[in-house]
């Protein structure tokens, strides 16, 4: 039984997104599995990803028949040369490559095989509009139907819910009619379909992991940071809508309106007030008046 038949492999090791990696990238996975010499073996073919070394795997030790001063350097570093000038493929050389051939092939399987298990979203969403004293909302209804995924689709996925909870959120925020735009308001990156999390940067430069969670990508480390309140892009947003402006400015001028209407009606009933007032002080100071003459008449009367 030979060493690779005999071998633990363990896929966990690897990258979930390794068959979208090339050149330094690969080559440094190859290095920390294996080692600089195989790096160079693979280098000199221009072997740079993990299909490229699939198309390769049966010969890749068959450059090493070429008379070439660079196939003598590697030979030099992965080989035994022999008395007669033959060589000998150094057995820890050999072991490696197999070990990443079946790495390799194991982690392809597996791959093939979730891809077949992974559910995508085929969101179909059906809105059931109530009203309630004249407030229309919206309760979605989502329905998932079982397909096979990949990244464009998952990219897909997260811009149409993004959209969806600007539509829902949108009146919290104070934007009525919020809009965000994918490649403007901020930038996704969904690397592959088995990734385990997706990156959004927003257009105020701040950036948040998607971690996923089975066949979803978790958005609400990005929707917190658009409820904070300190997003310059939210902020701009806000500034430069008309109609929230001409809504403030309505409720301004009915406000100035109804303070004037009421400074009126104070300042009408306090010159009422101050007539009535007047008005008394007349009539008390006109009847003292007349009793003191009526008085002043009496005694005149008894002294005569």
């Amino acid at each position: 039984m030979s060493r690779s038949q005999t071998m633990f492999v363990d896929t966990s090791i690897l990258p979930s997104d390794i068959f979208n990696y090339h050149d330094y990238e690969f080559y440094s996975i190859v290095s920390q599995l294996t080692g600089s010499d195989e790096v160079e073996l693979l280098r000199i073919q221009s072997i740079r990803t993990v299909n490229s070394f699939f198309l390769r795997i049966n010969n890749v030790f068959h450059i090493l028949t070429i008379d070439s001063e660079d196939i003598n350097n590697i030979k030099k570093q992965i080989c035994f040369i022999l008395n007669n000038n033959t060589y000998a493929i150094k057995s820890d050389i050999q072991g490696s490559i197999d070990y990443l051939r079946d790495l390799f092939l194991k982690k392809q399987s597996e791959i093939s095989k979730r891809t077949n298990k992974i559910n995508s979203y085929t969101d179909c969403t059906s809105s059931k509009i109530t009203s309630s004293n004249g407030v229309i909302s919206h309760e979605p209804t989502t329905t998932t139907t079982l397909t096979s995924v990949n990244s464009t689709d998952y990219h897909s996925i997260i811009v149409n819910r993004i959209n969806e909870w600007c539509s829902k959120n949108g009146r919290d925020l104070n934007l009525l009619d919020l809009k965000l735009t994918e490649g403007t308001d901020y930038l996704l990156t969904v690397p592959s379909y088995n990734s385990d999390s997706a990156h959004i940067r927003c257009g105020c430069r701040a950036s948040a992991r998607l971690p996923r969670q089975g066949n979803n990508f978790q958005l609400s480390n990005y929707y917190r940071h658009l409820k904070t309140g300190k997003c310059s892009m939210l902020q701009s947003k806000f500034q430069s809508n008309p109609a929230q402006d001409n809504d403030t400015h309505d409720v301004s001028n009915d406000t100035i309106k109804k303070l004037s209407s009421d400074q009126t009606m104070i300042m009408e009933d306090t010159q009422l007030l101050s007539i009535d007032s007047n008005s008394t002080i007349r009539s008390k100071r006109t009847t003292t008046s007349s009793n003191h003459v009526h008085s002043k008449k009496k005694r005149q009367r008894k002294f005569m």
